[in-house]
């Protein structure tokens, strides 16, 4: 069994705490960030507690963030989990809520990784987890908020998979389904049942808190204690969970899978529908080299 440091934000609740504990179970080594450190439980007592927020401003998170090379060492597994979720549809959004969402789903989770991505490359490793979910391919209302700060999460953990894979440092993006973690009950505050929502959409006014009997009903509850199971297989590599590099996504949960399935199929039809549209939009070959030769001067 490897000895691994891990790093994970949001690591006194939901999945952080639950892969907190399975890691330390395992004998590997973890850093535990919260807002509030009084807030981490017993079950993770052995891990070495970092105050972070992702609210804070950059350099904020950052100078935190640089501390974590001092506690052991290295950071073999940084661990983005550290995320909430604002309610209303987009016609009700606030802004400087709109803002606060993405501060903590996206620019501080950004923020966390410029922080650590150098001591990932001194160590010529590392593996870097963004916690996403289904919603950011597949994202329904009244999420819009946390959809597309999560979509924007997925995206800059493209383009960063790539810059990165040179000095052995992987990026993978978790794409979570359905999870009883107390997620929900936190965002159903966030609601404000404004008068426009009752009047314009009145299918999300309670929405929230039908979520858990759904899925009750549907005999498809997530069970987190197996995800991070899965989770972790990944990182150590087992045969069961061997990723190829190119392979950004792990979904959890047979509801994501799905859901994600039936998006790309759907983007799929949408793109060959559309394919006398796109195919027909480029320059015509014998007008290239003019085209160019004009904008760069070189005509008389």
């Amino acid at each position: 069994m490897s000895d691994k440091v891990w790093m994970i934000t949001g690591a006194n609740s939901g999945f952080g705490l639950a892969l907190a504990e399975l890691v330390l179970s395992r004998g590997q080594k973890v850093i535990a960030c919260a807002r509030d450190l009084k807030k981490i439980p017993e079950s993770i007592e052995k891990a070495a507690p970092l105050q972070l927020d992702l609210s804070w401003p950059d350099s904020k998170i950052k100078a935190a963030s640089k501390e974590v090379e001092g506690i052991y060492g290295r950071v073999d597994v940084l661990f983005n989990n550290a995320g909430w979720s604002l309610v209303s549809p987009v016609e009700e959004l606030v802004m400087n809520e709109l803002e606060a969402q993405f501060k903590v789903n996206f620019f501080g989770q950004v923020s966390v990784t410029q922080a650590i991505l150098p001591i990932m490359k001194k160590q010529q490793s590392g593996q870097i987890f963004n916690m996403s979910s289904v919603a950011a391919m597949a994202g329904m209302s009244p999420f819009a908020a946390y959809n597309s700060s999560k979509a924007a999460l997925e995206s800059i953990s493209e383009a960063l998979a790539r810059e990165v894979e040179r000095w052995n440092i992987q990026v993978t993006i978790v794409e979570a389904g359905y999870f009883p973690t107390g997620f929900l009950g936190v965002a159903a505050t966030t609601q404000r049942a404004t008068a426009v929502e009752k009047t314009d959409y009145p299918e999300f006014v309670g929405q929230l808190q039908t979520y858990d009997d759904l899925h009750i009903k549907a005999k498809q509850v997530g069970d987190t204690g197996k995800a991070v199971q899965r989770i972790f297989e990944v990182v150590e590599g087992t045969a069961a969970a061997q990723m190829k590099p190119q392979w950004r996504r792990l979904p959890l949960g047979p509801d994501a899978g799905k859901r994600i399935l039936a998006k790309i199929q759907l983007m799929k039809e949408n793109i060959e529908a559309y394919e006398r549209i796109w195919c027909t939009t480029d320059m015509d070959v014998d007008k290239i080299d003019d085209f160019f030769k004009h904008r760069e001067g070189k005509v008389a």
